[in-house]
């Protein structure tokens, strides 16, 4: 089914009785399926939820108090898109995230036996209602796709899989309708692609078989994307653009019930807070006190991370100064460009007392409404873990991850 603007069909659901959307996923199966609920949040859907279908089934009844549902993959056994298949037919709106061959065929597509596109190009058709200009004419995928025969009705696609200039004849995004209920099909798993669209290669990490990529000599994030990143396309924010995209497809399969609630972050022109990272590398003593005055005068505080060597750029009587005045400073955990786990251990400012000028923030000291923190070096979050200090966002370059008190990331990236 190709959608229409304001096309509309009633079902058997009241609108005061629909919860928001839902999210469905697989830990066991697809451990980053659960990324979907983040992406909703992150678009304003702030009543999203998330369901792991590993550890509880789901019920239809739950499913059709909800406004929409995400489907990301599935274990079939786990009768999870059995149940989403029932309410789909009832008339709830459904997105699925690379559903099993079974349930395609179900939908009315035609799957090919064990054949899929690796690390592909998805190419919209911008006259797909669906579609919208930023999304230009290519964006990478990541992961696997699903190669389907070319649907019956070819103005249900949405997007083609391809190449950088060319398409294949199987749908990576398709539209279309099941019982009294419409549904968005992607090919490929949204929510892992946006997950390696964030994360990069892992095994390009410093800890991983394939470290320094690029023959700097040096381990920085950037590691992480060395040849997995389209070049041509960096000025386009992918991952965010294909969230975007997300967020469309659930707003037309629930458009028979009503509007997605949405609580954007910044309405009527709200101010926003930007985070500046600060440490000592490459820093003057002029440059370090033009930061702290410029922070101070809008009223924020300004946190600085020193190396070893840059020590006596902060002296004790300068140092009690800015505590006075609302800013703080720690030691910098660099240890050289390309440090492993096992000296990282052994860092002297990874264990011990820290030295009295530098008397950083305590877990028990309130955080400061407003601060500029600086945490730079990839290998910093190990470091960070032996110290009581507690930050306000950790220093990573994806979106920010809210984590239990007392709990710390695996590690942490400068932005």
């Amino acid at each position: 089914m190709t959608p229409r603007p304001g096309e509309t069909h009633m079902t058997g659901r009241l609108p005061h009785s629909i919860l928001p959307p839902l999210c469905l996923s697989d830990r066991t199966f697809a451990p980053f399926g659960r990324y979907a609920v983040e992406m909703l949040l992150a678009e304003g859907l702030t009543g999203a939820a998330e369901r792991d279908v590993s550890a509880a089934p789901v019920s239809l009844a739950d499913l059709l108090s909800r406004q929409a549902i995400v489907l990301a993959p599935c274990q079939p056994e786990r009768g999870a898109e059995e149940t989403v298949l029932a309410a789909l037919a009832q008339g709830a709106g459904v997105v699925f995230l690379r559903p099993s061959a079974g349930t395609a065929r179900t939908l009315g597509f035609a799957p090919l036996a064990n054949r899929t596109a690796q690390e592909c190009y998805l190419l919209p058709e911008q006259q797909h209602p669906l579609a919208f200009p930023a999304l230009g004419e290519a964006l990478q995928f990541h992961g696997t796709a699903d190669l389907y025969e070319t649907p019956a009705d070819r103005g249900s696609v949405c997007a083609w899989i391809g190449g950088r200039e060319w398409a294949t004849r199987h749908p990576a995004v398709v539209t279309g309708t099941y019982g009294a209920g419409r549904f968005v099909l992607f090919t490929y798993d949204l929510a892992t692609s946006t997950v390696l669209f964030h994360q990069g290669r892992r095994a390009q990490a410093s800890t991983g078989p394939h470290p320094d990529p690029d023959g700097d000599h040096t381990y920085t994030p950037n590691d992480l994307f060395v040849g997995y990143r389209d070049r041509s396309l960096l000025h386009l924010p992918q991952a965010d653009l294909q969230q975007q995209l997300l967020i469309r497809a659930l707003a037309w399969v629930s458009e028979p019930v009503g509007p997605l609630v949405r609580l954007w972050p910044f309405p009527h022109a709200a101010p926003a807070l930007a985070l500046v990272n600060g440490d000592s590398d490459g820093m003057t003593r002029p440059q370090m006190e033009w930061y702290v005055n410029m922070t101070e005068a809008h009223g924020g505080g300004y946190t600085i991370y020193l190396l070893a060597e840059h020590l006596p750029l902060l002296p004790p009587a300068l140092e009690e100064d800015y505590r006075r005045r609302g800013h703080s400073a720690g030691p910098h955990v660099w240890l050289n460009r390309m440090p492993t786990p096992e000296a990282m251990a052994t860092h002297p400012r990874g264990s011990g007392p820290l030295p009295p000028a530098l008397r950083v923030r305590t877990a028990d000291d309130p955080p400061p409404l407003r601060r500029v923190a600086g945490l730079g070096g990839d290998r910093c979050g190990p470091g960070c873990r032996r110290y009581p200090v507690r930050d306000e966002l950790p220093g990573s370059g994806a979106l920010p991850v809210r984590l239990p008190d007392g709990e710390r990331p695996a590690d942490a990236l400068s932005g």
